[in-house]
């Protein structure tokens, strides 16, 4: 369902993406290009007709499967290739996208010949069913690490890439973020596929049918996080030149009415903002020119535009709206970075503020209110006893749910809470990296205690799992704070890792929450107490430690 929903939206981006890649040449807009192509064919594969019609014309039984380890690498390498066309210099693109391609050929040659030359089974009705059925069997399990290996090593260094430079007060800082997110989910889908063909293959484990029904979740939301993040800025251009059309309209019509000789077409596969820019050129060349003429408007009382707040919007200097081929490297081709001049008569940009009003106090203040009520509704211990209390009804064992919640949310809070009045801790949310160095083993100490009576009393193993996994969340979170000194997010580290483990108990629809986890992260570091790539690697660290962590424990 998600596939049939999917598939169409990414066919529309992609045509919409090549028809403004063949006039510009781009490589920004090439490497989106390419990389919603090859999740269309993906997304496409899954659709049940198109299926059906590949088993047919498929030289061997199950051949989309193997079709589909191709895919991965091709998706990794082409999500790659667009992070470093947005992020790296420009000389080094071409020889970075070389290797990528190299690697994702070599890693798709493998994966397709182990899979080819493994003794057929038989037909599965899809890639998800033959996955429950047949991957775990000697050499489709191998195939599938093959296929798995790539993705699960570039991917986590991709993300770190995109979201350091992320700027969350642009637009492209949020694609970047959005990518970065999707990055995370693509990470955790591959790390998890190929600790499960290692562990049913060479450790011994049982094959768990369910690992797949998780990883079949956390690509579906990783597809559509990068899928918006990579369209959120074509259609934020859009919004905005409609937004700027309808500022200059009236003074457009009457002005470029008495000139028609300043109009020029906009060249084909211009965006949305550069054919808004080819707009606001022509008004100020037709002002341009009758200036000169009349020495004013020629209408008296005329108030001159951008003059005083919310005015037109003409007498900002900036650099103006642009498109990746016009030396801008944002994420669609919207706008975010430096550009040419605006005008051809007579140069001159657009006042982002003029056309919005005079509102930036008022929006500052409502940001940093929203921030705070948001770090505080995901503080670690609130998400704890939350989820905590709601796990313990999930498995009909409300009792041991509050308990949980307990040890790992009232308790730890409580215990900071006096560290905070004693002087030895900030503030509740320990933002001195030096006060988790006893924050973190008094906490570990507390869990260890709950874990041992849950089980000498006989907690639901469910349970036990799941404090298993906020232990090893927690050790992870101290390894990298005591022996790395790097601060990492426990907001976002306990909100991704929570939210994971719901949707192992439970149901994978709770990985449709983890955008909250990007709004908390968001939250931290827009207060300053966190940079973004902390909160990324804390959400990630989260969700593999937890997810890793509570299969190994049930």
């Amino acid at each position: 369902m998600i596939a049939m929903v999917l598939a169409p939206l990414m066919w529309v981006a992609v045509l919409t993406r090549a028809w403004r890649w063949w006039w510009s040449r781009g490589w920004v807009l090439g490497c989106i290009t390419v990389a919603l192509g090859v999740v269309a064919v993906h997304l496409s594969l899954n659709i049940p007709a198109a299926e059906r019609l590949l088993q047919v014309v498929a030289p061997m039984p199950n051949f989309s499967t193997g079709l589909r380890m191709v895919l991965f690498n091709l998706i990794a390498a082409s999500t790659g290739a667009l992070t470093l066309a947005v992020t790296i210099d420009p000389a080094r693109l071409a020889r970075g996208v070389r290797i990528l391609a190299a690697i994702a050929v070599a890693g798709s040659v493998v994966a397709l010949a182990i899979f080819v030359g493994t003794p057929p089974v038989p037909q599965a009705a899809g890639g998800f069913e033959f996955d429950q059925s047949y991957s775990h069997l000697p050499g489709y399990a191998e195939a599938g690490i093959a296929g798995a290996l790539f993705p699960a090593l570039l991917c986590p260094a991709l993300m770190v890439m995109a979201a350091r430079p992320a700027d969350l007060r642009t637009v492209t800082g949020w694609s970047l973020a959005l990518l970065s997110a999707g990055l995370a989910a693509a990470t955790v889908w591959a790390w998890l596929r190929l600790g499960y063909f290692v562990a049913v293959r060479y450790g011994g484990a049982a094959p768990r049918p369910a690992v797949f029904e998780v990883t079949r979740a956390v690509s579906a939301a990783g597809v559509l996080v990068i899928f918006v993040g990579m369209m959120l800025s074509p259609v934020v251009s859009w919004a905005r030149a409609r937004r700027v059309l309808r500022a200059i309209g009236p003074m457009y019509d009457e002005l470029v009415g008495r000139w028609p000789g300043v109009r020029r077409p906009s060249r084909r596969g211009s965006s949305a903002d550069e054919k808004a820019s080819d707009r606001v050129t022509e008004l100020l060349d037709a002002l341009s020119l009758e200036i000169e003429q009349t020495g004013g408007i020629g209408r008296p009382g005329h108030r001159a535009a951008g003059s005083g707040c919310g005015g037109g919007g003409l007498v900002d200097r900036r650099p103006p709206l642009g498109g990746a081929e016009r030396g801008e490297r944002p994420i669609g081709g919207a706008g975010g970075g430096p550009g040419p001049p605006l005008g051809r008569h007579v140069g001159a940009g657009i006042s982002e503020k003029a056309t919005r009003g005079c509102g930036v106090t008022e929006t500052a203040v409502a940001q940093a209110r929203a921030a705070r009520v948001i770090t505080e509704l995901g503080a670690p211990w609130m998400i704890n006893i939350g989820t905590s209390v709601l796990a313990g009804f999930l498995v009909d064992a409300p009792g041991w749910g509050l308990f949980v919640a307990t040890i790992s949310g009232v308790i730890p809070m409580m215990v900071i809470l006096l560290g905070v009045r004693r002087g030895i801790a900030s503030d509740h949310h320990v933002t001195e990296i030096g006060d988790r160095h006893w924050v973190i083993p008094a906490i570990l100490a507390i869990v260890c205690v709950g874990l041992i009576v849950e089980i000498v009393r006989g907690a639901p193993r469910e349970l036990i799992a799941w404090t298993v996994a906020a232990l090893v969340v927690l050790i992870g979170i101290g390894i990298v704070t005591m022996l790395g000194g790097w601060k990492v997010s426990v907001h976002t580290a306990v909100g991704a890792g929570t939210t994971v483990l719901l949707a192992i108990i439970a149901s994978p629809w709770f990985l449709l929450a983890l955008p909250l986890t990007g709004v908390i992260g968001w939250s931290r570091v827009w207060l300053g107490d966190h940079t973004r790539g902390q909160v990324v690697v804390g959400a990630l660290l989260g969700a593999a430690l937890a997810a890793t962590a509570y299969t190994l424990a049930s």
